[in-house]
């Protein structure tokens, strides 16, 4: 697989599992997937050290797209009463992880 379809799919997972989060109970059965994502975004970031400049520079580029959209499915869910309590450390991590993939 390539670091742009693994970038992809777990963009892809996150803009499915993110607007499902309404509550507590959806938050903590989210935590799988999301947690499944931000490792999925790891990897990318693992591989993403072998890139040539100008592959970076893609990759960069890609997660620049995706993170505006991510970013407002977050900040909604963070501000869903009950679920942003229980997401938050995922959510953070995650962010974390797409902010240090852009900056690479």
């Amino acid at each position: 697989m390539n670091l742009a379809n693994q970038l992809n799919s777990s963009v892809g997972a996150l803009r499915s599992v993110l607007p499902t989060i309404t509550d507590a109970s959806s938050a903590q059965a989210a935590l799988p997937k999301l947690r499944d994502a931000t490792a999925q975004l790891n990897e990318v970031s693992n591989l993403a050290t072998k890139l040539t400049p100008e592959g970076k520079s893609a990759l960069a580029k890609l997660i620049a797209a995706a993170t505006p959209t991510i970013n407002q499915m977050c900040d909604k869910v963070l501000a869903t009463p009950g679920a942003g309590d229980i997401a938050r450390p995922a959510i953070d991590e995650l962010r974390g992880k797409l902010d240090a993939l852009a900056r690479s």
